[in-house]
């Protein structure tokens, strides 16, 4: 089917700080200054989204546990990071080396924002606050990015002067994460779009330190914390039509409305969120939708049984040459010492050509 033209922005309502920042209120990007300051109305049909800072961390977390307990078990997540520095001229289809690339990438590179957004099973919403934004502490001056990504992310409205200053600590981050109920427990069903970066970035936060040296020891864990997960991407992988579709072309196909910013992480999450519920209740049928449960798009096919055929492998090899932040003409951070260490030669690593496509770094893949 044809790409339906964009739709118009919709609102989002913004909660406020308990504390009077508003250079931060504005710096959202989310909405309107007026729409910033506006009180909720529980029965309005727009979605309200927290942002969060370090100030507020443990307060919000309890909040999330209550609606955990309150029913509302299905979150879709999404992560903002700093680009990928580290890629490679993936010859053979090894698993292993796929996932080496994967992890240097996210032991060198830190968290920026972590978007949560929740229903019960039936896509209904919490009343009030439904979906939150943590904002991590990041110094955008010090730690390793990628130029273009950093660009992007100040694009959609990131002010990376308030990270440095109001974030997050990623460790009380994880600490909260892991006690809130959300993780290790299969009555929790994530939900995510092209999930391997997002799910290996929580789990670097959820350990506190880098991530397991095999593929499958990744697998492992992953099955371990996130014991019910659906991937978007690999639920529209075989569907013909669809599967070059980056999120934002297939929240417009199903229908499924954009709150806020793209490439802001809560407005990502909201909109994985609505596009999951479209999919499983007017497109697909719930035996194949039952078939993509435990299968992350660009880490595993199927993380209880680890077994792979030749087609699965192409759907278990991260496509490390879908993203736009590649620092083209020369390795951006010198020698990659982390990938030897996997005892691939460094002739093997080699920066491609960005993809110059406009529909999102994150989400793009080769037509």
């Amino acid at each position: 089917p044809q790409t339906p033209n964009p739709k118009p922005q919709t609102p989002v309502s913004i909660t406020t700080y308990p504390f009077n920042m508003p250079n931060l209120i504005m710096s959202e990007k989310l909405g309107t200054a007026s729409n910033a300051n506006k009180k909720i109305n529980s029965n309005t049909s727009v979605p309200t989204i927290k942002n969060v800072w370090r100030y507020i961390l443990e307060k919000e977390f309890s909040k999330i546990s209550q609606i955990l307990d309150e029913g509302f078990t299905y979150v879709a997540m999404d992560t903002e990071f700093p680009g990928v520095i580290y890629t490679a001229n993936v010859e053979a289809k090894s698993p292993q080396l796929a996932y080496s690339i994967l992890k240097s990438n996210v032991d060198d590179l830190n968290l920026i924002q972590v978007g949560l957004s929740f229903s019960n099973d039936k896509g209904v919403k919490p009343e009030g606050i439904n979906t939150w934004q943590f904002n991590l502490k990041f110094n955008v001056n010090s730690e390793k990015s990628h130029p273009e990504s950093i660009a992007l992310l100040k694009d959609a409205g990131i002010v990376f002067s308030d990270l440095e200053e109001h974030g997050c600590d990623p460790m009380e981050f994880g600490n909260f994460l892991m006690t809130s109920g959300l993780v290790i427990n299969s009555d929790i069903t994530w939900i995510a779009f092209h999930g391997s970066y997002d799910f290996s970035y929580l789990m670097k936060v959820l350990l506190n330190s880098a991530l397991p040296p095999t593929y499958e020891g990744m697998l492992t864990y992953i099955h371990h914390i996130f014991p019910s997960l659906v991937d978007l991407k690999v639920v529209i992988n075989d569907i013909e039509e669809w599967k070059n579709y980056s999120l934002a072309k297939l929240s417009a196909e199903v229908g499924a409305r954009r709150f806020g910013v793209q490439h802001q992480a809560g407005s990502d999450a909201l909109v994985t969120l609505e596009s999951y519920f479209k999919l499983r209740n007017q497109f697909l049928n719930s035996d194949y939708m039952h078939r993509q449960v435990n299968k992350i798009y660009g880490i595993s096919v199927d993380i209880v049984q680890n077994t792979f055929s030749n087609q699965q492998m192409e759907t278990m090899l991260p496509n490390f040459y879908h993203y736009q932040q590649f620092y083209h003409g020369q390795n951006y951070y010198g020698d990659l010492n982390q990938v030897n260490a996997f005892g691939y030669q460094q002739s093997h690593i080699s920066m491609p050509t960005p993809n110059t496509s406009n529909d999102g770094f994150k989400y793009q893949i080769p037509g």
